[in-house]
């Protein structure tokens, strides 16, 4: 264990998968992350992160918290990951399995961690996400 305590807040369980496959990568195990309950299926998963996200005065550079938000939603991310064109206002196809985003978190830990740069033209969330990820200490 790592002595770190990661608490994710997705709006979906595809998000939820794709995060903890990420972070384990970089070496975080499974009782380090802790995922708050996801909606049962009703209501706006968007809307229900909104509502759970603290309301903190504005973060701090040492503030040992990250976000990670897709414009539109994750599938675009993995469009990106698959080495396609994307744009954050289309809609891209869901995957068959959660667990079809093993491929992309382990691209994405690769851009963001190993090579420390995107392919070009790389989505502007992603380009925020992996600066995001820089916050995140060990």
């Amino acid at each position: 264990m790592s002595g770190v305590s990661i608490v994710l807040l997705c709006e979906d369980s595809q998000t939820n998968s794709f995060v903890r496959r990420f972070l384990k990568r970089r070496h975080f195990g499974h009782r380090d992350i802790t995922t708050l309950p996801l909606p049962d299926g009703s209501g706006s998963g968007e809307q229900w992160v909104r509502e759970r996200y603290p309301h903190v005065p504005p973060r701090v550079a040492n503030d040992p918290v990250i976000m990670a938000v897709p414009r539109r939603n994750i599938e675009t991310w993995f469009a990106y990951l698959d080495g396609n064109e994307v744009n954050e206002a289309s809609t891209y196809p869901k995957l068959a399995r959660e667990r079809d985003c093993d491929r992309h978190a382990q691209r994405l830990h690769a851009m963001c961690h190993e090579e420390q740069r995107l392919v070009e033209p790389s989505p502007p969330s992603l380009v925020e996400a992996c600066q995001e990820y820089a916050r995140l200490r060990r």
